[in-house]
């Protein structure tokens, strides 16, 4: 009896191995092609406007297009660590200002913005 309830709990956990397996589950990334991060999306990216200027710079039609974006006009906790990150594509390069309040920010001790090569800006620690 108890050999049977052995091969019995032995078959059900293989069964559950293997549907996993064939669904490309096992991990974070899975294991088949592409199965982690969807960043080559086709669909867009919708940004919440507060109010109507940020609606039209973000739709305009010859305006710098964002391809990956973190967080845009929200509110966030004091004393967090916080990461920002916007990917814009254009003619001429686009170049990513951050704002707070209204008010540019720049690199300073409590926060970091860093810009990178390929058309990528973060911001760290604010």
């Amino acid at each position: 009896m108890e050999r049977y309830r052995l091969l019995c709990l032995f078959f059900f956990t293989a069964l559950l191995v293997s549907t996993d397996a064939a669904k490309g589950g096992g991990g974070r990334g899975g294991s088949r092609r592409g199965g982690g991060r969807v960043y080559k999306s086709r669909m867009p990216i919708l940004i919440p406007h507060r109010n109507p200027a940020s609606a039209n710079y973000y739709e305009n039609k010859d305006g710098a297009r964002i391809v990956k974006a973190s967080h845009f006009e929200l509110d966030y906790m004091l004393g967090r660590k916080i990461t920002f990150f916007c990917m814009a594509t254009g003619f001429p390069r686009p170049e990513i200002t951050w704002l707070k309040d209204g008010i540019e920010l720049y690199h300073h001790k409590f926060f970091q913005v860093l810009a990178m090569k390929f058309l990528r800006a973060k911001l760290k620690k604010l």
